[in-house]
């Protein structure tokens, strides 16, 4: 993990403006979470600035804050009872002035064996995934699907197949 941190770190480390990120987390609203939570570390550890790091608390977000905010990407977690779509987002007339909506830079985390952006052995794929949706020209060099087939045997003495890692990124 510490290798392939190192590797998406030298990426991004010169790119001058990072990119704002949006982490919307929770099931009944939305909802982020601050600098003490795992979403901060998801989004800086790929390169992005954490919108709601600043937050005194883990929770509920107003949508005139994300506006405030105006990420430059928000990021879904794939968790089914997660009560906000991207759909949500741009279909609602009051995020139509937010930057990763015009974009259309809304995305969903993909879930392989477990969440990529939950603290656990497959968090480096979603590190590495993330930076690529938010520098996909600086992060070209990096072949996400050779790196997920690379971790499985490794690590779940599994070989995984095309099939089974586009299956990951079906809803991303």
């Amino acid at each position: 993990m510490q290798l392939k941190l190192k590797e998406v770190e030298s990426q991004t480390e010169n790119i001058k403006h990072w990119k704002k990120v949006f982490y919307a987390s929770g099931s009944s609203e939305i909802s982020s979470e601050n600098k003490d939570w795992w979403g901060d570390v998801f989004i800086t550890k790929s390169g992005g600035i954490n919108v709601a790091n600043k937050m005194e608390a883990k929770g509920t977000i107003s949508i005139e804050k994300i506006i405030l905010w105006n990420p430059d990407v928000i990021i879904l977690p794939s968790n089914r009872t997660l009560k906000t779509t991207a759909k949500d987002f741009l279909n609602k007339p009051q995020f139509g002035s937010i930057t990763a909506v015009k974009n259309k830079e809304i995305h969903m985390v993909p879930v392989a064996g477990f969440w990529w952006d939950r603290p656990s052995p497959e968090a480096i794929l979603g590190i590495m995934w993330l930076s690529k949706v938010l520098y996909p020209e600086e992060m070209k060099y990096l072949d996400l699907k050779k790196e997920s087939k690379f971790f499985y045997e490794k690590f779940y003495k599994y070989k995984l197949t095309d099939a089974e890692y586009e299956s990951f990124l079906t809803n991303s």
